[in-house]
């Protein structure tokens, strides 16, 4: 799987933990050509660092993708270096605290709406824009199982991942034409930071959710990171517009 990703130029962002880490690492073993991309440069030099032991030198490029400046930046700086971009996968997101919708402040609900939705257009904008030079690329959104079915403590983190999946179906049938694949993952709860923060806010809440899953475990980064991978490569040359589901069955239940 993914073996006709080598030398090939793709962009991760939210690259330094999580699903963006582990992601970046197996595209690195199939010789990748990687630009990581996240908001702390400490976390992504690591990340850069772990890169090196196993494929090419990424392009570590810090980068707030709420803020257009950044996220030109970033872009100008692939072009300068590669002058191309075959794939990218939108993955930086943030979760609002726990709470019921009437209780959440205007400014907690526009950093998600401003990350996960702004953030993630701004960067297909631009690769778009890039890949249209080529009629050719492979764009994965990162959405989730909540982009599917509702939350009520963590809703406008949920309309957000609604949005994405929106984005994703919509430019996909765009930019069919063009050769450019737009699809979206929707994982369900997975081993990451942002899961842990979920699971602290209730000390039972882990049982709780681990029995809601049919398969009776979280995901793991890897898992979901194989399925990034796969939509990536020509693997899936016959898909755009789809939303894979990891969620060890729960979108079934």
């Amino acid at each position: 799987m993914g073996n006709n990703l080598e030398d090939k130029v793709i962009l991760v962002t939210g690259a330094s933990k999580g699903i963006g880490y582990a992601t970046s690492l197996k595209l690195a073993e199939l010789g990748a050509k990687l630009v990581i991309a996240s908001r702390n440069l400490n976390d992504l030099e690591k990340t850069g660092s772990e890169i090196e032991k196993i494929g090419p030198k990424p392009l570590i490029i810090p980068t707030d993708i709420t803020k257009s400046n950044d996220v030109n930046n970033l872009f100008n700086a692939i072009i300068k270096k590669f002058g191309k971009l075959d794939g990218a996968f939108n993955n930086s997101g943030i979760l609002e605290n726990s709470s019921l919708l009437h209780n959440i402040d205007e400014v907690e609900f526009w950093n998600v709406i401003k990350t996960n939705i702004y953030g993630t257009w701004l960067c297909m904008k631009k690769e778009i824009t890039i890949m249209l030079e080529n009629s050719n690329g492979s764009i994965v959104n990162c959405s989730s199982i909540n982009g599917i079915k509702g939350n009520p403590n963590y809703s406008i983190y949920s309309a957000s991942k609604h949005a994405i999946i929106g984005l994703t179906k919509s430019a996909a049938i765009s930019y069919a034409k063009n050769s450019i694949r737009i699809n979206a993952i929707a994982p369900g709860p997975t081993e990451t930071n942002m899961m842990n923060q979920i699971d602290q806010s209730n000390k039972n809440k882990k049982d709780k959710i681990i029995n809601w899953i049919p398969m009776k475990r979280y995901g793991t980064p890897n898992e979901v990171a194989d399925s990034v991978i796969w939509l990536l490569s020509g693997d899936s040359k016959y898909i755009t517009g789809t939303v894979v589901s990891i969620d060890g069955g729960i979108g079934a239940s």
